[in-house]
């Protein structure tokens, strides 16, 4: 029997199965799961990924809800679309611009969370509320981390 974490994150990624548009990333998150590519870890971040493809979601994302959790996947699955130099550019370039390092990196990883809750609010009218307030949050956060707009 899976632990209530476990079961959050299955209905993220049933959740994200159900959007539109959505279910080849809900297949892979699901690979991943079934591989132990998609792990929940003690982490500090909301989720991270590493280069060989591990994604890692970390106990603030479970506790912000099912939602959050969904968005965060999405977010953490673009990540293993980058090209893996990606990360080497974006910081190079922050260091050169003297902008925020990892900006360039995370802004299209950003849009995707974004793009997900606006099309699961369209999907989910039930749901619309939570999406509103995960995309205002998302955006507050890009501002935060990297003092630019989304």
């Amino acid at each position: 029997m899976p632990s209530d974490a476990e079961a959050l994150l299955l209905a993220a990624i049933t959740l994200v199965h159900e959007t539109p548009g959505y279910s080849h990333i809900a297949a892979d998150l699901t690979w991943r799961l079934e591989s132990g590519k998609l792990r929940i870890e003690p982490i500090t971040d909301r989720g991270t990924t590493s280069f060989n493809g591990i994604i890692c979601i970390g106990p603030e994302t479970l506790g912000d809800g099912l939602v959050a959790t969904a968005a965060t996947l999405v977010h953490e699955h673009f990540h293993t679309t980058q090209f893996p130099l990606t990360k080497t550019v974006s910081f190079w370039s922050g260091v050169v611009t003297k902008t925020p390092v990892w900006q360039r990196l995370e802004r299209p990883a950003y849009r995707a969370a974004v793009s997900f809750l606006e099309a699961l609010a369209q999907t989910h009218p039930d749901l619309a509320s939570d999406c509103q307030r995960e995309i205002a949050a998302t955006h507050a956060s890009f501002q935060s981390f990297y003092d630019d707009a989304l």
